[in-house]
């Protein structure tokens, strides 16, 4: 089993199966950050019009296709599953987000645990530019 690991605390990273992927464009990464912290699957219309609000619905939907074979290609695998009109990680993957590790260690009182993987603020340094992609 392939096992995806997000670091959200501090700049966001993305390894899978220990090796860093590189994304080349914030969206990408924003989509994934998303879907990881969501837990769930989304729409397509949804996660088009969150990334591109001010793009056209057609506009979005081709950026959005585009996106998701950009991950596709640096990742070298299907990271997002694409069911008819939703996404959402891949179910087959071995998912870890370090924000969801911290969160349990922190409710169950262990603090010796939680305070190491605290390594930065939430998607420190990380922003997205209105406009473009």
């Amino acid at each position: 089993m392939e096992r995806l690991e997000l670091r959200l605390l501090g700049f966001p990273e993305l390894r899978l199966n220990g090796q860093t992927v590189k994304l080349e464009f914030r969206k990408a990464a924003a989509l994934l950050i998303y879907l990881a912290e969501l837990g769930r699957p989304i729409s397509r219309e949804i996660a088009a019009a969150l990334l591109w609000p001010d793009a056209d619905e057609e506009m979005a939907r081709a950026r959005l296709r585009r996106t998701l074979y950009r991950i596709r290609v640096a990742s070298g695998c299907d990271i997002v599953a694409v069911g008819g009109a939703s996404l959402s990680l891949d179910p087959a993957l071995s998912i870890e987000v370090d924000t969801k590790s911290f969160e349990r260690a922190c409710n169950a009182g262990r603090l010796e645990d939680a305070a190491p993987m605290y390594t930065g603020d939430f998607l420190a340094g990380f922003s997205l530019r209105r406009v473009g992609r």
